[in-house]
């Protein structure tokens, strides 16, 4: 073992819980790499992209609307600014290149990556530190954790 001094940690970024979460929402994974998380970042980055681009794939680049299938719209929201620039992107009337069977099967992909993007935005927020005796409204955010700037 040598007597170096080891080297001093670097200093993590304070960014407001809400703030990670409305990027998170918007660019999946954007939240984590906001917060310093860089490694879950792309991790859900990647994985929510690819979830999401295969379902679109498999629907024939098309979506559904709310009033068209609310079910599948909730879980498409969650997907933040895919679901937008998808719309911008393609309308809604199919390009013929996938059989119809593959259209809901896409749906499920995309709608499934859009609720788990919402998993993924809901675990920037900080844990709870809950003390015997307290309930967990009263208890407050862990030390060490992202806390509100």
């Amino acid at each position: 073992r040598t007597d170096m001094p080891e080297a001093a940690a670097p200093a993590r970024k304070t960014v407001d819980p809400v703030i990670a979460m409305i990027v998170g929402w918007a660019v999946p994974g954007a939240g984590h790499l906001l917060v310093g998380q860089v490694k879950k970042g792309l991790f859900f980055f990647f994985l929510l992209m690819l979830t999401f681009g295969a379902g679109l794939l498999l629907a024939d680049f098309r979506t559904v609307r709310a009033s068209d299938n609310p079910f599948y719209f909730v879980g498409q929201v969650g997907s933040g600014l895919n679901l937008l620039l998808t719309y911008l992107c393609t309308n809604l009337s199919p390009k013929g290149r996938m059989p119809q069977v593959y259209f809901e099967p896409g749906l499920l992909y995309m709608s499934v990556s859009g609720l788990l993007n919402i998993l993924v935005v809901m675990s920037i927020l900080p844990p709870l530190e809950v003390k015997p005796g307290e309930t967990e409204s009263a208890a407050k955010p862990a030390e060490g954790s992202v806390k509100a700037g």
